[in-house]
């Protein structure tokens, strides 16, 4: 299925009224000639001032830029916080920035000297997961932030994460350096599941791969995670990851309502597996630049925002994988993909520091912030 670019960039706008030719000898201008040219003038002046906003439809946010400075690489990972009022952004090197969606002011988000490599969300907001200086996990509360961290051990990266048993436990899927050496030798990667209260380590499981992310159905409590060289589950009693898909995957997202995963591949597709069977239930090309990195349902479960190295974010039903609508916002890759809990809203981060939030009911742009 082929995915139809939808244009709108309305920063330029032609005008046949700026188009008049000038004759050489002079003549006398008619008073309809001179009002139809500054009627054009005066058109053209208006849409060039307001087409990138759209504020006379929708009143967004101005952009705001920080003095902080773009983070390298744009914004890899964005999250809401409880009441929606603002936004957190993680940029490289552990760089976050929390966005006031109400008057689009930008401000370093204060974690200490902790490094933020993940965030995810729950019912409270987000939990920022960041590099610790121990051999152990640490949760504990940032006075500065406001936001909850877990601290994760020494020697250890977090490459995906997700919260299970209604919030309890979570799971961070890690690649962690048993040498202490820089090198592929020392690389273990494992599913680490531990309390979100305490930080207690519940239970520790080596997988083959290293996870680019997971997922977990609050049903049975199995996880799953998305490999290169396949997709693995972990169920809630197992002491040991099983395959099954050895396909290639970049993200996973459940959608519990269907008994549905919705995996985004490395070639661009986007599918819908059967959490009973492992059986695709629909394949479709959402891509031709690359990987499908990011995956987010709306709270409904009815619909999935894909997004990946195109700079198209294409909605698709989640059932029959059928193209809802395609936003193109002539910007560049998705690295993340985020929906408001009521469901209009879309919250996309791209790669070129950018972060914007879209109606899904319209497919209207109404905010857009640069870092």
């Amino acid at each position: 299925m082929k995915v139809a670019q939808i244009n709108t960039d309305h920063s330029v706008q032609d005008s046949s009224f700026l188009a008049v030719a000038v004759p050489r000898k002079h003549r006398r201008k008619s008073p309809l000639m001179f009002l139809l040219v500054i009627l054009g003038v005066c058109v053209s002046t208006y849409y060039s001032i307001h087409a990138k906003s759209f504020s006379w439809e929708n009143k967004p946010v101005p952009s705001h830029i920080s003095v902080i400075g773009a983070p390298l690489g744009g914004v890899f990972n964005i999250q809401l916080s409880a009441n929606e009022s603002s936004l957190l952004a993680r940029g490289i090197s552990g760089r976050s920035f929390e966005i006031n969606l109400l008057n689009g002011d930008v401000n370093g988000l204060g974690l200490d000297s902790a490094d933020a490599q993940l965030m995810i969300r729950n019912e409270h907001g987000p939990i920022v997961i960041a590099a610790g200086k121990t051999s152990k996990y640490q949760v504990r509360f940032n006075l500065r932030s406001r936001t909850p961290q877990v601290l994760i051990p020494q020697f250890s990266e977090a490459t995906a994460a997700c919260l299970l048993n209604n919030g309890d436990q979570i799971a961070i899927a890690c690649r962690r350096d048993v040498t202490q050496e820089i090198g592929p030798d020392g690389d273990v990667f494992v599913i680490d599941i531990l309390s979100t209260l305490s930080g207690e380590l519940v239970k520790s499981v080596e997988c083959p791969q290293i996870m680019f992310d997971i997922a977990c159905d609050p049903e049975t409590q199995t996880l799953y995670a998305a490999t290169q060289f396949g997709l693995y589950a972990l169920e809630a009693d197992a002491e040991s990851v099983q395959q099954v898909d050895t396909r290639s995957f970049r993200s996973v997202e459940v959608a519990s309502e269907s008994r549905l995963l919705i995996a985004g591949h490395f070639n661009g597709e986007a599918s819908a597996i059967s959490m009973e069977t492992y059986e695709d239930l629909w394949i479709t090309e959402v891509s031709k630049y690359g990987a499908i990195k990011a995956l987010a349902c709306d709270p409904t479960g009815t619909m999935i925002a894909t997004g990946g190295e195109s700079s198209i974010v294409t909605l698709l039903e989640v059932t029959t994988g059928r193209t809802i609508m395609a936003l193109d916002q002539q910007g560049s890759a998705v690295n993340d993909l985020v929906f408001s809990n009521d469901g209009h809203l879309l919250f996309i981060a791209r790669t070129d520091a950018t972060v914007t939030s879209t109606d899904v009911n319209r497919g209207t742009l109404m905010h857009s912030i640069s870092l």
